[in-house]
């Protein structure tokens, strides 16, 4: 233990190398130091790591981290190693004999810091190990993870106070960036914390210029994201909603020579370490990926963090955003916005929260296979349940009867392989090239393992085998390659995957002991979230002040915005992208199409969601329209010289400014606010409304028409892309290229009369 005398400033210099604390950082270590319990709200880049790495140093036992991502840990413990504390993690990327070892270590005093997976503690076993060491410091991080209506709510870490007391450590804390009012009050209540062991230093970051670009387009998207990374210098991080887009996106960078490497989870280990090294460490300027990366990763000098998606909710937004700008100066975090992105989203919480159908289904697939161990993948699942289910949903219905003690996964370091020797020991060994060292090797370890049971097959751990011949895994695997292909050995490698156990058999499928409201008010708490999104999107307040009022924050009127696309008035102080604002719906003066939404609306309550009605105004003829016979709608059609972005655009307009409601979780329909009905009944009779309507359509298509006969005159009739591109999106190539047929027709008629009365 170092000397008491030693203070956290000294500490912090001599082990850390900074003169000074963060705002809130020496108030926290302190209160640590002293054995507090406390509850921690830091920014993104606020430095919240170091609250809990401090104290070790000062603590005669251990800090134990609860950490919910490998590559976290990874990157922590080699960032410690460099200063010289001792440090090391627990997680399913090291073998068991490894976790014996480092277990072994820990309770010798070797280590101060011990970064651990939530999931680690379902294991007695691990648990009894920790049971006599001395812990100090019991640290949550990512607190949020604890909360049901926090961003990432993991059942793994509600117990982590139970595991706290049965340790007996000496305090608790938690930490996170992003959490409301209502995570906040949940954590406490979970860790079993007062309201006055809390710590908030602010959600303000100034140096962000926070900015939205309103984008539908797919690829006028890329475009714009290629020319955000031309002007911006230095690191730059891209998320994206799907591995597919991340792939593609990449692609595209590349294209322009752009230098950018890729990160999500269908890369193998070696590749996302690879990757992200190389982003970490400069060798590559961009980094395209998915929510997958980033958590904790500490990079100073990230200028840019750009969504091509719209997030699910403004905690992952703000946390992913804040990994801009860590070093304090001025980087943007830009979104890049279209009113499709919300299907995207939508797909991930219905995924996240599935029908109870589909969960009594899957019990029964399950509980008719009578295996104690279930090998099999979603594919394999999916395959026995009829109709459309995405492979998202059987990941989460698994997740929840593990959350309900219904089943359990495995590890897939659980998984043996199996092998059966096929010829006579003495035989199989002269079948070996004698120089084939690592061979000759294998087959002898393994009958000194396994003698006689060979012949019958067995089954072992590679890793244990790789200790028991003191050679490396990949070498293991070479050898065990070549003895398959001389037909010494029949081997079966172990299941890719994470085989189930279910622990509960004879339950009724239809009555499951699952609290089914519970997973459905989640469901609508997402929604709500997704809600606040767009909010934050399509209003032109000061987005700063919105996330602020968002996350609670008392004194958000005392910032004066410098750093925000709504407050920033000089084109210079930021990257231009040309956009047009959303029609403020909450006047008198509603446009056409927006009246014609909400009377559709009023007609149709709470039955359809956003797409149908979409439809509907397009004049669209697939099947759900057809099959309700909504062709019969009073305005059907009346939007088909819009796109569908665009109508998607107005509709959700509606939304935000409160004049729609849109209900109902899983599958949200829509129907009218009180403020939308307001409206309605000052426009009088639906007849009156349709013929005014009917109107102002043909008034505004007038007004359009004379629009493009001025571009045409002005710019000829060579090109109609080149006038779409100066009469903006809101005119479609389809009324172009009718104007100018129009005109051509005009004109020929107009010739053919004056040459036939010259003629004549």
């Amino acid at each position: 233990m170092l000397s008491s005398q030693t203070t956290p400033q000294e500490l912090l210099k001599t082990h850390f190398g900074y003169s000074h604390f963060l705002p809130g950082q020496e108030e926290v270590v302190n209160r640590i130091i002293k054995g507090e319990n406390l509850l921690v709200i830091m920014p993104t880049g606020g430095g919240k790591s170091l609250c809990y790495q401090l104290p070790a140093l000062h603590f005669e036992g251990v800090v134990l981290v609860v950490s919910p991502l490998i590559a976290l840990m990874k990157d922590q413990v080699d960032q410690l190693s460099a200063t010289g504390m001792k440090s090391t993690f627990i997680n399913s990327s090291i073998s068991a004999n490894e976790i014996t070892v480092r277990l072994e270590e820990i309770a010798s005093g070797k280590y101060k810091l011990v970064y651990v997976a939530p999931e680690r503690f379902f294991s007695r076993t691990f648990l009894y190990s920790l049971k006599n060491i001395r812990i100090d410091l019991f640290a949550v991080d990512e607190a949020h993870c604890i909360s049901e209506w926090g961003h990432d709510f993991r059942p793994s870490y509600m117990r982590l106070k139970k595991v706290a007391d049965f340790l007996g450590v000496r305090s608790i804390v938690a930490l996170t960036a992003t959490a409301t009012e209502k995570v906040r009050a949940d954590i406490r209540g979970l860790l079993g914390f007062q309201p006055h062991e809390e710590i908030v230093t602010g959600f303000h970051r100034p140096n962000l210029i926070l900015m939205v670009h309103r984008i539908d387009k797919e690829k006028k998207r890329v475009e714009n994201l290629q020319q955000i990374v031309r002007k911006i210098t230095g690191s730059i991080i891209v998320y994206a909603g799907t591995r597919k887009s991340v792939e593609s996106i990449f692609s595209a960078l590349n294209e322009i020579g752009e230098s950018c490497t890729l990160y999500h989870a269908g890369l193998i280990d070696e590749d996302r370490v690879r990757n992200q090294d190389d982003f970490i460490n400069g060798r590559k300027r961009i980094i395209i990926c998915t929510n997958a990366f980033g958590m904790g990763i500490n990079k100073k000098d990230v200028r840019a963090v750009i969504h091509f998606n719209m997030p699910g909710s403004l905690e992952a937004y703000y946390q992913e955003a804040g990994r801009a700008g860590r070093d304090g100066k001025n980087s943007y975090c830009i979104m890049l916005f279209g009113a499709r992105d919300r299907y995207l989203q939508e797909f991930f919480i219905q995924g996240s929260y599935p029908p109870k159908e589909l969960i009594s289904r899957l019990y029964t697939i399950l509980n008719e296979e009578n295996e104690d161990v279930i090998l099999k993948t979603h594919e394999d699942l999916l395959s026995k349940i009829d109709g459309r289910v995405n492979e998202m949903a059987v990941s989460s219905v698994l997740r929840i009867f593990e959350e309900y003690g219904i089943a359990e996964r495995l590890s897939e370091r659980d998984h043996k392989a199996s092998l059966k020797l096929l010829a006579d020991f003495e035989e199989a060994v002269d079948s070996v090239d004698p120089r084939a060292e690592v061979q000759r090797l294998i087959l002898g370890n393994l009958i000194d393992l396994y003698d006689q049971s060979l012949y019958r097959g067995v089954q072992f751990s590679l890793d244990s085998l790789a200790v028991e011949c003191s050679i490396g895994k990949e070498s293991l695997m070479r050898g065990i390659k070549e003895l398959q292909k001389k037909e010494v050995i029949e081997y079966t490698a172990p299941f890719r995957g994470r085989g189930i156990r279910l622990l509960k058999r004879d339950l009724d499928p239809s009555d499951l002991p699952i609290e089914f409201d519970e997973l459905e008010k989640r469901a609508d708490h997402e929604f709500d979230r997704l809600k606040k999104v767009e909010e934050y999107a399509y209003n032109n307040v000061c987005r700063h002040k919105f996330l602020l009022q968002y996350f609670g924050e008392a004194n958000m009127n005392a910032h004066v915005c410098k750093s925000c696309d709504s407050c920033l008035k000089s084109t210079s102080s930021t990257i231009s992208n040309k956009q047009e604002s959303p029609h403020n719906s909450s006047d008198d003066n509603l446009s056409l199409m927006e009246k014609a939404f909400l009377h559709t609306i009023r007609m149709y309550s709470n039955k359809f969601g956003q797409k149908v009605f979409v439809d509907i105004l397009k004049g669209s003829q697939n099947k759900i329209v057809k099959r309700w016979k909504l062709s019969g709608s009073s305005f059907y059609g009346y939007g088909e010289s819009y796109s569908r972005d665009e109508l998607d655009n107005i509709l959700s307009s509606l939304i935000v400014n409160g004049l729609v409601i849109r209900s109902g979780g899983m599958y949200p329909v829509l129907r009218l606010a009180d403020a939308g009905e307001q409206h309605i009944g000052c426009t009088g009779s639906e007849e009156s409304m349709k013929q005014d309507i009917h109107k102002q359509k043909q008034e505004a298509d007038k007004t359009k028409n004379e629009t493009i006969i001025k571009a045409v005159v002005t710019h000829g009739f060579d090109d109609p892309k080149l006038l779409k591109q100066e009469l903006g999106d809101s005119y479609s190539l389809a009324e172009i290229n009718k104007v100018i047929m129009q005109m051509k027709s005009e004109c020929l008629d107009y010739l053919r009369k004056r040459y036939i009365r010259e003629d004549a």
